[in-house]
């Protein structure tokens, strides 16, 4: 009676949600019917998902087709930022008709689950699913990455004779980069080992060690290294952002005050000009 087409995200996490990226990417309702069916209503239910209802669908007539422009798939923010490993878990599409007969109960003529992953809240689910998503473990607010500031400061006062992180007031890009060479020796000073990406058993992206843990365990990677120093450096104002490349991550830093218009840029020649 009905054909139900989704697009939707394979894997998601909390940063997704904290970012409120939508889950459903498209929706797509079919009556296979020879009859018009009357005041639709899509349904979506699962264990780690809020219970959504779609806007009322007045009718779609036999054979008739229409795209849906919103289904919501509400992942439970506080059961999603619990998790510690990856959970496979499932969600419930249901479509129900006559929903407006008093006296009757609704009507079910669609039901169909749908796999899902759900990542724990230091997976990164990279490059092939909004990679831009790995802005979102830049933590400039924590206490760790102040005390990094600090140390900075100390460092730019034997290069500058003052220990103030004045960002681009000063218009010389050049002072810039002594703020910028200041933090490096800061993180420099910290003895921080490099390693290689830590056991995830994971296909979609990998596990970041999140700053503050990254100077506690003075270990981290390329990315979690780059994530590290973009922290320090927007908590004291400077621009950064994160430059990945096969295999390796680094960090590209504005001495003007500037910042790039798009949250992803695939064009390597945007980044050789400016």
């Amino acid at each position: 009676m009905i054909d139900f087409r989704i697009e939707y995200l394979p894997a998601i996490n909390y940063a997704l949600i904290n970012n409120k990226i939508a889950v459903c990417q498209s929706a797509e309702i079919r009556n296979t019917s020879t009859d018009t069916l009357h005041n639709l209503v899509v349904e979506c239910t699962g264990e780690f998902f809020i219970t959504t209802l779609s806007t009322t669908i007045g009718a779609l007539r036999a054979y008739d087709s229409m795209r849906l422009d919103k289904v919501d798939i509400l992942p439970n923010p506080q059961m999603v930022g619990s998790l510690t490993e990856k959970l496979v878990t499932t969600f419930t599409i249901k479509v129900y008709q006559d929903i407006f007969t008093e006296g009757e109960p609704k009507s079910e003529i669609f039901s169909k689950e749908y796999n899902v992953d759900i990542m724990p809240f230091d997976q990164w689910l990279g490059t092939s699913i909004l990679p831009q998503c790995l802005a979102s473990y830049v933590m400039p607010n924590h206490p760790a990455i102040s005390n990094i500031v600090v140390k900075a400061a100390k460092l730019l006062k034997d290069i500058t004779g003052t220990s103030a992180f004045t960002e681009y007031q000063s218009g010389n890009p050049n002072e810039v980069l002594k703020q910028v060479a200041a933090v490096y020796g800061a993180l420099h000073n910290e003895n921080i080992v490099y390693r290689g990406v830590p056991a995830s058993y994971e296909e979609i992206g990998q596990r970041i060690t999140l700053p503050d843990q990254v100077l506690a365990q003075k270990l981290g990677n390329c990315v979690e290294l780059t994530l590290l120093y973009a922290s320090v450096l927007e908590n004291i104002g400077i621009n950064s952002c994160i430059i990945l490349q096969r295999g390796h991550a680094y960090l590209g830093v504005w001495l003007v005050d500037d910042c790039c218009p798009y949250s992803v840029c695939d064009d390597y020649s945007y980044i050789e000009k400016k």
